[in-house]
């Protein structure tokens, strides 16, 4: 059931000033998605922010499975029902693929928004990766934007911060 007064204009509002508020305090921020669809709907979404003017245009890093699917979203883009036809996220934002290994060793300040697959953060992926060098770290974020099976990494992190705002 969606809650009373929600919107999904007010949500992009809100992830919008969080990530302002990060970035202004030169932290990172971690959105772990699903690698079809989520992660589309996520870059499609920063890239009408900073199209708009309402986020600074800048680096998105992304990587694994997410890369791919977003690869094969802008081929296809022609053959689906979207709102946004004419973007392509491959052109649209500047995307930066994050290579095996790489993220467990990039310096994390500067203002970084990390769009990384494995939305429920498993072990041995960039998302888990990221997360495990974040969490204690004040200027950092992990931003949800969906389902985490309580049982998995994401779930327990999810658990364990609700309450506290981005």
């Amino acid at each position: 059931a969606v809650p009373a007064g929600f919107s999904r204009e007010q949500e992009i509002d809100r992830l919008t000033d969080s990530l302002h508020r990060v970035l202004a305090r030169k932290g990172c921020v971690l959105i772990p998605t699903f690698a079809l669809g989520r992660t589309q709907e996520i870059l499609a979404l920063l890239a009408l922010l900073m199209h708009s003017g309402r986020l600074k245009p800048q680096p998105v890093y992304i990587g694994g499975l997410g890369r791919v699917f977003t690869e094969i979203y802008d081929l296809e883009s022609h053959r689906t029902h979207r709102q946004h036809q004419s973007l392509r996220l491959t052109e649209a934002l500047n995307l930066i693929v994050l290579e095996k290994g790489q993220a467990e060793k990039m310096k994390l300040s500067g203002g970084r928004i990390f769009v990384v697959t494995a939305g429920m953060m498993s072990e041995h992926t960039a998302a888990h990766d990221l997360a495990l060098r974040m969490i204690g770290d004040e200027r950092q974020s992990i931003f949800f934007v969906g389902y985490a099976d309580p049982d998995t990494p994401g779930g327990r992190l999810k658990a364990a911060a609700q309450g506290s705002t981005f």
